[in-house]
């Protein structure tokens, strides 16, 4: 923000620059004009003034209220972007979870024949048991990467979104720079008399 205000300042002070000598050479008046002419010439180059100095203030306004959008979008990004680290840190634990669980049914199937028919039935309940807890695990794995594409494809757009601020703040000062001084202050044509 100070930047753009020292850059805001140094667009006024250029423009106060290049009227200065536009109101100086009106007051020199050149031979052949009256002390009316010269006045209104003063005032045609005062209203300019004013009228750059109006633009420069809309321009400053815009690029603040577009430097407040940059920074809230900037504050959307790294949310969605702290969200997808943390999905892809439960991503992680998920499967660590899994490769243990799926280690655990094959330990409990490797256990070919318990001695008792007691010890049969547990060992096979407790396979079931962790079978299911497997495939529920693997559901919640899916879950996961689903939701994992979507912030993906939603931290694309966000991401897009600034982009498209940045470039419009840079676009509102680059129009600034050129817009308002296209015509110097002090211009004048041929005849003596100020380009309007």
């Amino acid at each position: 923000m100070q930047k753009m205000m020292v850059v805001a300042l140094a667009v006024l002070v250029l423009g106060v620059a290049c009227a200065t000598p536009a109101l100086g050479q009106a007051a020199d008046k050149p031979p052949g004009l009256s002390a009316d002419d010269c006045s209104k010439q003063v005032l045609a180059e005062l209203r300019r003034t004013r009228e750059v100095m109006e633009q420069l203030k809309r321009e400053l306004i815009q690029l603040q209220v577009a430097t407040i959008r940059m920074r809230l979008q900037q504050d959307v990004v790294a949310t969605k972007e702290a969200r997808l680290d943390s999905v892809k840190s439960e991503i992680q634990t998920q499967n660590e979870v899994l490769v243990q669980l799926r280690d655990r049914v094959k330990r409990l199937e490797a256990l070919d024949a318990p001695q008792a028919e007691g010890d049969r039935e547990r060992a096979q309940a407790e396979r079931e048991e962790v079978k299911q807890e497997v495939a529920r695990e693997e559901d919640k794995l899916a879950g996961l990467r689903n939701q994992e594409t979507q912030l993906t494809a939603e931290l694309q757009a966000e991401r897009a979104r600034l982009n498209d601020l940045l470039l419009a703040i840079e676009s509102l000062g680059s129009e600034s720079m050129t817009g308002a001084f296209n015509r110097p202050l002090g211009a004048r044509d041929a005849t003596g008399q100020p380009n309007n």
